[in-house]
């Protein structure tokens, strides 16, 4: 992986200087306030179409290389994954019986046994069993007619498919016609999620760089002082709830338990995502990223590739990782940039066809703010943020318990269910980050 990253970095210098070149090129032709614009000359032609040819070649490999990190990546979440069976330790005969465990569960045969007012059994009993255990190693709240010990609970945030969705989530699939929801992408975009943390997590960061100097035989080293910060998160309760008819729980149809499964761990993954986009800070809310100090850019409503440009020089200036920066926005602007010409004539657009921001992988998702207020009274602006996402840390404690109200709606003969969880997050450097927050799309 190490040798991937290091070619990807040579790459992306690579194509740093073609698009640098490009751009001195379409210099030359376009004139100034005092002269007006002329054609290529034929060499200036040829040189173009070479370096616009050299450019996507250089976009096609980056992008090549990308996609081979990001799988190995997820294939090895995907091995800590299945091996979080066994964290509350014992034989792998201990490991592999917990893991069938897991399967044998059904969430509706749980809530069906709470609203019949019969005592869980089987392994609904004994999962609920290692739920309100693990709370009450960890000092959390245990209240609830049903417990999710941590391994249950695993990725619950990017519940988007069933390779990723873990224990919660079954894989079987039924004719349920599914709520169109968005998906929580902060996972797919590498944050750092930290999961079964016991008590309050402190980590020590550096935030300045040891100085060398040069001195003579006989002199002292020069001291050079260090500067140093704190990543700490602590568990803040995080509840989500939905409420479904009664007949709902004489089902038996896996795609039912699917619904009922997927509409929980979403429920948390989504307000996890929008936190960490716009969270508040306020109360028990974590402060998101654009609410912090990170490098920002005014656009005036609409982008250009200069501000693209300065949102990665703010960061590159910081000495931050560059090599797996990501942009996430809204589809507005998206369909903004798709539509924006790098300039008049090339027929090149800032916003590719395969997701590519300058060099960088572009995201979208309707989490991401486009309320923002750009300071003239305007409340309708959307938010582009770009930055080294793993610097932003996820922190989860303990698994999840259920409170299963039979009268929350009694004239529909509804029952609640609520789902509390224990979450936090910050960010090691808010250098690693840059946005803009004023665009009008």
């Amino acid at each position: 992986m190490k040798k991937l990253k290091l070619e990807l970095v040579a790459l992306r210098g690579q194509l740093k200087t073609k698009v640098e070149s490009l751009d001195e090129l379409i210099n030359k032709i376009e004139g100034d306030e005092n002269s007006q614009s002329r054609n290529f000359t034929e060499e200036e032609k040829t040189a173009y179409d070479t370096l616009n040819s050299e450019i996507s070649d250089l976009e096609s490999q980056i992008n090549q290389k990308e996609s081979i990190l990001d799988t190995q990546k997820r294939n090895a979440e995907r091995l800590i994954s299945l091996g979080q069976m066994g964290n509350l330790g014992g034989s792998d005969g201990e490991s592999h019986e917990k893991r069938k465990m897991s399967e044998q569960f059904s969430l509706l045969r749980a809530i069906s046994k709470v609203l019949g007012n019969k005592p869980l059994d089987g392994v609904e009993a004994e999962i609920h069993q290692m739920g309100i255990e693990e709370s009450r190693s960890l000092n959390l709240s245990s209240a609830g007619q049903i417990s999710l010990p941590s391994e249950m609970m695993r990725t619950v945030h990017t519940a988007g498919d069933a390779g990723q969705a873990g224990n919660l989530i079954k894989t079987e699939y039924g004719p349920m016609i599914p709520v169109l929801r968005p998906e929580p992408k902060l996972q797919k975009l590498g944050a750092t999620f930290m999961t079964g943390l016991v008590g309050n997590f402190e980590m020590t960061i550096d935030e300045a760089e040891l100085n060398a100097t040069w001195r003579g035989e006989q002199d002292d080293a020069t001291e050079t002082d260090t500067s140093v910060g704190k990543l700490a998160m602590s568990p803040k309760g995080l509840s989500a709830y939905t409420e479904f008819s009664r007949q709902l729980e004489l089902q038996t149809s896996p795609s039912v338990e699917t619904m009922l499964r997927t509409k929980l761990s979403r429920a948390v993954g989504r307000k996890i995502d929008i936190t960490g986009y716009n969270g508040s800070g306020l109360g028990n809310v974590p402060l998101g990223l654009l609410g912090r100090s990170i490098g920002n850019v005014v656009s005036g409503g609409t982008v250009t590739r200069p501000n693209l440009l300065k949102l990665r020089r703010l960061i590159m200036d910081e000495n931050a990782e560059v090599e797996n920066m990501q942009f996430m926005t809204t589809p507005g602007v998206q369909e903004m940039l798709a539509n924006t010409k790098v300039d008049a004539g090339s027929g090149i657009f800032l916003w590719k066809d395969n997701d590519v921001l300058i060099g960088y992988n572009a995201n979208t998702s309707t989490l991401v703010p486009n309320d923002l207020d750009d300071g003239g009274g305007n409340l309708d602006r959307h938010a582009l943020i770009f930055g080294n996402w793993a610097e932003l840390f996820v922190g989860n404690w303990g698994g999840a318990h259920l409170i299963i109200n039979p009268y929350a709606n009694d004239k529909r003969d509804d029952v609640r269910i609520t789902i509390h969880t224990y979450w936090d997050m910050d960010v090691a450097h808010n250098e690693s980050f840059a946005a803009i927050k004023d665009i009008q799309a």
